[in-house]
């Protein structure tokens, strides 16, 4: 039983040192309001195994912040959506719909940057949704509003 034990640790430390997900780790979404003119912003968060939906929290002010703690687990996929008012009275409120975690090497790497810090960054700007690179601490813009990108 011990070897046993000790066998699988091995085997979970060389796994997680091969792979830049933070696996059974606490991890952290993070979006903040940086609107030029401020909110209101409506955000909605839920994990999409049906495990975790969060409420609906609205982002008042500029430069107000939204962070959903979580722990990372193989199969894990967080989608959140923003709603923002519009100033065209022809089209109410801009929306977008995207991923903003999924437990996937190549995603992770590709959006997030890495684990350090412990969290994906996005901000909702006025032309659209962006994300913060960890290691270069740049947003780049990924999704522009009222286009949803998943299903």
């Amino acid at each position: 039983m011990g070897k046993t034990l000790v066998s699988i640790m091995i085997l979970l430390n060389v796994m997680s040192a091969v792979s830049a997900l933070p696996l059974y780790k606490r991890f952290n979404i993070n979006i903040l309001n940086a609107l030029d003119r401020g909110g209101p912003l409506k955000v909605h968060c839920r994990d999409l195994a049906g495990r975790d939906d969060k409420p609906y929290v609205f982002l008042d002010k500029r430069l107000q912040t939204y962070n959903l703690g979580f722990v990372v687990n193989p199969d894990l996929i967080y989608q959140c959506e923003i709603w923002m008012p519009s100033t065209d009275p022809q089209q109410p409120q801009h929306h977008v719909r995207w991923n903003a975690f999924v437990a996937d090497d190549a995603w992770f790497r590709g959006l997030c940057g890495s684990e350090t810090p412990n969290e994906c960054r996005w901000a909702a700007k006025n032309d659209g949704i962006y994300v913060r690179d960890n290691p270069t601490g740049h947003y780049r813009l990924i999704y522009k509003w009222d286009v949803n990108f998943v299903k």
